[in-house]
């Protein structure tokens, strides 16, 4: 949808290093340094013919969050990318529930010198 609607000079097989089937082979492989390298690879091929990157994390699932995030932090910290942290006001969670991952994602980003361009809770009820 990006591709299109921003008319984009780019090829879809570009826009990501790895499915998340391919990632999560490579990961149960112990394989984390090779996952690393490519995706390093193919943002430095975009960065070569790009004015701005825009790259999305993984959308963390409750079994693999802490691996999820370590590992985002870590792809941000070799792109030397800034990150914005976005959470999920929705579910029926109070603001206390809400807040906390979002305090420790904080936490955890400025402990690896990760810069921070803003924090969003989407998909709050008014």
């Amino acid at each position: 949808m990006l591709l299109t609607h921003f008319q984009l000079d780019q090829k879809y097989d570009e826009t990501y290093a790895f499915t998340q089937k391919e990632a999560g082979d490579l990961i149960t492989r112990g394989e984390t340094n090779l996952l690393l390298d490519r995706i390093i690879d193919k943002f430095k091929a975009l960065e070569a013919k790009s004015d701005f990157i825009l790259c999305e994390g993984t959308d963390f699932v409750p079994e693999s969050s802490a691996f999820e995030f370590g590992f985002n932090i870590e792809i941000a910290k070799n792109l030397r990318s800034p990150m914005m942290i976005v959470g999920r006001g929705d579910l029926e969670r109070s603001v206390t529930e809400v807040l906390g991952p979002l305090k420790l994602a904080l936490e955890n980003a400025h402990e690896y010198d990760c810069e921070i361009v803003g924090v969003i809770v989407n998909r709050v009820n008014p």
